[in-house]
């Protein structure tokens, strides 16, 4: 697989680790109360470099065991485990698109 893909997947995964969703007023909830599968992201920023507007990496949590995503040019999928607040990935896998020269 692509170096850069590679990268950038997991770079992906580490940023959304540091996410949350906002709990009701009042309501007190745990990271693992949030139900990722059927939810989708966006990066807006990898490493402290942004991202730029006509290149788009996602993450789309297609199930309790599987995500799915674009980064740039290519997709990639790879198995998930959830458990807890941990997120464990599986071998990382993508197409090989004969993509524009990276920016």
């Amino acid at each position: 697989m692509n170096p850069m893909l590679r990268f950038s997947a997991l770079a992906l995964c580490v940023a959304l680790s540091a996410c949350q969703t906002a709990a009701p007023a009042g309501a007190a909830r745990s990271p693992a109360d949030v139900p990722l599968s059927g939810t989708s992201w966006i990066a807006e920023d990898i490493d402290g470099g942004g991202v730029l507007e006509a290149v788009q990496s996602t993450l789309t949590f297609e199930s309790d065991e599987r995500i799915v995503g674009l980064a740039g040019c290519n997709s990639y999928f790879a198995p998930i485990q959830l458990s807890g607040t941990t997120l464990r990935s599986g071998a990382i896998g993508s197409t090989r698109r004969a993509c524009p020269p990276p920016r």
